[in-house]
């Protein structure tokens, strides 16, 4: 019986542990490895468009072509000839420069095509066999993938030509005339620098009726050309802030004129930013951005028809729009406005000038011609026009002196009679009985005492405030109900579940691990229960 007792806690307790393992086993995340760490590449900005391999198997030519919309740098392109065992037999760097959008460029032994535009590598090519490959692609950038030609499938001595699309594998075809021209371009190489930079910058313009066409009723940007030699822009664009369009320019400037840009790349109006940005000169293809170009103009809130310009002193300052002459600038004194819609700058008739402080047109005056102001009175430096002098030593000299018990207000200058706290204490009479006195307002008023038999009781269904010594609604309980809410069953979460299971079955395996290391002593405890309850038998 001792035995059996000894058995039966350790199968009790090993089936608690395996139950609880089991139990865990079920909750447990698999892992796997992390997957290969591969580069997405895209299709080669550049392409072997034609190529001919001579009769004795040297390359004859070959065209590279840009069919992206964009301008591709040719810093590290190369063209690889390689065996069919993948070993470089020839490498050929492509030229500097930038290939421009739907261009593109010709290689030449020197013999087979010849031009201005054709770049020769010469035959110190070895001589090719039918199973190497010739392959374009970029040393400097993995982005893309490589551009591989097959010789296998061509015949030498014929030109052929890429006839398929994007990512597939290319396929070349013989060209039916074989005397065709082949389309040869430049290299493109932006501007070093451009030496003019704007000097004036209208981005408000006024308001015009549609009747006017003048170029101060639209916004502008003006350059000047300051040297002895004509300025082309054709090789520029003009940008007018971070993510605007870019304009390209054209045109010439004679030395010493000036040229005013109001157009932008769709033929409308030009529309600068109100609130303040940047102007800026880059190349064609904006590759190049010329630093001296940049210009910063400041928001001119609501003033119409002020425009941002460079001064003679080479400093930068609000402005009288001029289009086709030397820049106006407003003096210091006058180029406050008030930023209110009423500043718009209008034109004033023969004879008479724009005053800048109250947008009105004045007569122009000579200061010479000023008559004297009567006596008494001075010249205002602001309008111009006479005021009264005003001086305080006179008109203090007119006051009559105040009284004994009075003194002169400093704002009012006005007397005032001198009033003490103690005459002011002794005029006040005194409280009638059951009254005080207000410290704050010193008036008198009643005593007021929450014992006061005056008190009346308060109705049925009302208690006093002990606070307020008001009488107020006795609130029942059903009144209170309202104001409790029931309480909700709160559905258990996930967590919940699982952290009552977690305990649980950390509580079984204590339990087991404890009937597997006592089970001696729970076998005896057992036994000797077993003769206790039959009696020793």
């Amino acid at each position: 019986m001792k035995n059996f007792a000894i058995w039966l806690s350790t199968i009790i307790g090993f089936a608690l542990i395996v139950s609880v393992i089991a139990f865990c086993k079920v909750g447990a995340i698999n892992t796997i490895p992390s997957p290969s760490n591969t580069i997405s590449r895209l299709t080669s900005p550049l392409a072997v468009s034609e190529l001919k391999i001579t009769e004795d198997g040297f390359l004859a030519f070959m065209q590279v072509c840009n069919n992206e919309k964009s301008i591709v740098n040719l810093n590290g392109w190369v063209i690889n000839i390689e065996s069919n065992t993948n070993s470089v037999i020839h490498e050929y760097t492509l030229p500097n420069g930038w290939l421009e959008s739907g261009k593109c460029i010709v290689l030449s032994d020197g013999e087979s095509v010849k031009g201005e535009a054709v770049k020769n590598f010469g035959r110190d090519i070895d001589k090719l066999n039918p199973d190497d490959k010739i392959i374009l692609f970029n040393k400097n950038d993995n982005y893309y993938n490589k551009e591989v030609v097959s010789l296998i499938n061509l015949q030498f001595g014929f030109r052929y030509r890429k006839s398929t699309s994007k990512n597939k594998d290319p396929v070349y075809t013989k060209i039916k005339n074989q005397e065709e021209d082949l389309v040869a371009d430049e290299v493109y190489f932006p501007l070093d620098k451009f030496e003019l930079s704007p000097i004036e910058v209208l981005s408000r313009a006024k308001d015009c009726s549609p009747l006017q066409n003048d170029i101060e009723c639209g916004d502008y940007i003006k350059f000047y050309n300051n040297t002895n030699n004509p300025i082309d822009f054709s090789g520029v664009r003009l940008r007018t802030g971070k993510k605007s369009a870019a304009i390209p320019l054209g045109g010439i400037i004679n030395p010493h004129e000036y040229v005013v840009f109001n157009i932008d790349s769709n033929g409308d109006n030009l529309e600068l930013i109100n609130s303040g940005s940047f102007v800026w000169l880059e190349d064609i293809n904006g590759v190049k951005t010329y630093e001296n170009t940049l210009i910063e103009y400041p928001d001119n809130g609501s003033r119409k028809g002020i425009s941002w310009a460079l001064g003679a002193d080479g400093k930068w300052n609000w402005a009288t729009p001029n289009p086709y002459g030397e820049n106006k600038i407003i003096p210091p004194q006058e180029n406050n406005l008030k930023p209110d819609s009423s500043n718009i700058i209008k034109s004033c008739p023969p004879g008479q000038e724009l005053n800048l402080l109250t947008n009105r047109c004045r007569k122009i005056q000579d200061k010479s011609e000023l008559d004297s102001c009567p006596a008494g009175q001075e010249r205002n430096p602001d309008t111009g026009r006479c005021r009264k002098i005003s001086s305080s030593t006179n008109s203090n000299k007119e006051l009559k002196p105040c009284a004994p018990d009075e003194y002169r207000h400093p704002k009012t200058n006005r007397c005032r009679k001198l009033v003490s706290a103690a005459s002011a204490t002794k005029s006040l009479t005194p409280c009638k009985p059951g009254e005080e006195r207000n410290p704050i307002t010193n008036r008198c008023r009643k005593i007021a005492s929450s014992t006061s038999k005056d008190v009346k009781p308060c109705p049925a269904g009302q208690e006093r405030n002990p606070l307020t010594n008001r009488c107020r609604k006795i609130q029942t309980g059903s009144s209170g109900d309202k104001n409790k809410f029931a309480v909700e069953d709160v559905a258990a979460s996930k967590d919940t579940i699982a952290a009552w299971w977690a305990v649980g079955g950390i509580g079984i395996s204590a339990l087991g691990y404890a009937g597997w290391e006592w089970r001696r002593e729970i076998g005896e405890i057992l036994y000797k229960l077993k003769n206790i309850i039959s009696g020793g038998k």
